[in-house]
């Protein structure tokens, strides 16, 4: 669209953008999903930035307007984009936002065609030297924002990198599209891949997650679908800083797979960011005595005595219920396996593996589960396999191992990576529709890969067969993944474990068809 082009569709838009659009020069900042932003320039020179949203269903305007309202709400938060007017045409299914004018990504002046709002996500937080503290206090605007946000009983639902923008030196929050009344019940369904705790949630848990998240990013320069690996500046050095130790355990507790271990409360994340921020390391050692604590001291109201029948009891149902996973024999293709599926002591998402078919072939259906080849895998074996994703949230990889995991005492079934103690290289590994770079953990810890243990090709979003080559060397593994038709990923991983167990593993409410698996043994090749 041209700078003077007229706004598209002006006859079903509200009669204030109309009127506002008829003397104006506009250029369209954004066109996705529906939700385009225009930058407005008058006749006097001023800008002016509106978002309008189409093809909005009855709910979504009404969730839009009791959005807007109270963000419109005084005292305005200087950490939030301001929201300077909205409506909404229930007729047309549009509704719209007037929106501040964030910085300019340039230093100087702009033009209506040069203008380019400064966004985190690019912008970054600089250098090395500093990086601890800097982290901290973009973490702290974050926070503030979410702090209000809460206050006025919202959530924002899809706090990222790019949804921070510039504004008058500061960092605020804006893009509220996915934003919800966090008495309204709803999960957020909108976010982003990788910014949403797994499983979902409801209420300000999303927010506190995605600040984990965003915090790793900055600190790291990684991906967040790269969590919780670590760049090698960081795995490669002896010793960390007491705020790197500090700043890595809080996004640990704001990320942790477990929700009943994952860090919620705002004061605490506040006082933590504020420690790193200071530069103090009296209020650094303060911090980590709190997080070591599991944030600050708790009050035990039942006697001893009660709390250790409620541990008997509790006891007693894990061994009835053959503890947080059970274990059975499963046989395909003329592989022998052993599934380990998830269980809840409420009996909620439990796994299972079973029998199904696509169209004409037989598969088998898996769902929160990990599946174990009980054959170790030798040098030169040749491994051909097909998984097919069938929903687009949730985790599948396939992994090496130095034994099955139901024979690690100190397994743990939980979100992406973390298995607990079991020591393992995982080389595949789709996250929602996002390929993840291959991670590796030696008894719970993260262990650093050489670069050529991936290379991705070709991006994909679909979910047909991904079809896995390996062939295992007395060194090194070999692998690559085509889908479509296409390379779309390879590498080489260092063979670690002899024995090497070769498992699946499936979570986060997700299913996968396991369409086929065939190892074929070929003389050693020297390697």
């Amino acid at each position: 669209m041209g700078p003077s082009d007229p706004l598209p569709g002006l006859a079903t838009l509200p009669a204030f953008l109309v009127q506002t659009a008829g003397n104006t020069r506009t250029r369209c900042l954004s066109d996705r999903h529906h939700r385009q932003v225009y930058l407005v320039e008058e006749d006097s020179g001023d800008f002016r930035v509106f978002k309008v949203l189409r093809h909005q269903s009855g709910p979504d305007l009404e969730r839009f307007d009791a959005v807007c309202r109270r963000l419109r709400q005084e005292p305005r938060c200087p950490w939030l984009m301001t929201v300077l007017n909205h409506g909404v045409d229930q007729a047309a299914g549009i509704a719209w936002q007037e929106l501040a004018v964030v910085d300019h990504a340039d230093p100087g002046g702009y033009s209506l065609e040069s203008y380019s709002p400064e966004v985190l996500l690019t912008a970054g937080v600089g250098d090395e030297s500093g990086l601890v503290e800097r982290v901290a206090g973009v973490g702290l605007e974050l926070l503030r924002a979410m702090e209000h946000l809460h206050s006025m009983g919202l959530v924002h639902g899809d706090i990222k990198p790019s949804n921070v923008f510039r504004h008058r030196s500061k960092w605020v929050l804006g893009d509220f599209d996915s934003a919800v009344l966090s008495d309204s019940a709803l999960s957020v369904s909108a976010s982003t891949e990788g910014y949403r705790p797994p499983g979902g949630a409801i209420g300000p848990e999303c927010d506190t997650y995605a600040l984990g998240k965003v915090l790793y990013e900055l600190w790291t320069g990684n991906d967040r679908l790269e969590y919780p690996n670590l760049p090698e500046r960081l795995v490669s050095r002896t010793r960390w800083t007491r705020a790197e130790r500090l700043l890595n355990d809080l996004i640990n507790g704001l990320c942790s797979p477990v929700g009943l271990r994952r860090i919620r409360d705002l004061p605490f994340i506040r006082a933590t960011l504020s420690a790193l921020g200071s530069g103090s390391e009296s209020e650094q050692i303060q911090a980590h005595r709190r997080m070591t604590l599991g944030q600050g001291p708790r009050r035990f109201v039942r006697p001893a005595a009660v709390v250790a029948v409620m541990v008997l009891v509790m006891l007693g149902w894990l061994v009835f219920r053959g503890g947080f996973h059970a274990t059975r024999l499963v046989v395909f293709q003329e592989n022998f396996f052993k599934s380990t599926v998830y269980r809840h002591p409420e009996g909620l998402n439990e796994g299972y593996v079973r029998p199904a078919a696509l169209g004409e072939d037989p598969a088998l259906l898996l769902f929160n589960t990990h599946l174990t080849r009980l054959d170790p895998l030798r040098t030169g074996d040749r491994v051909e396999m097909g998984l097919r994703k069938d929903v687009w949230r949730g985790h599948v990889g396939v992994y090496l191992s130095p034994h099955p995991i139901f024979q690690e005492p100190k397994a743990e079934f939980g979100h992406r990576e973390h298995f607990g103690h079991l020591s393992h290289q995982m080389f595949f590994h789709v996250d929602g529709d996002e390929w993840v770079a291959p991670t590796a953990f030696h008894e719970g810890k993260p262990e650093l890969l050489p670069p050529e243990s991936w290379s991705q090709r070709v991006r994909t979003n679909n979910l047909q067969t991904y079809w896995l080559s390996m062939t295992v060397g007395a060194r090194e593994v070999e692998w690559s993944v085509n889908n479509c038709g296409l390379e779309i990923a390879q590498g080489r991983i260092p063979r670690s474990y002899d024995p090497c167990y070769l498992g699946i593993y499936v979570y986060d409410n997700t299913l996968c068809y396991l369409r086929s698996l065939k190892v074929e043994h070929a003389p050693a090749d020297g390697q």
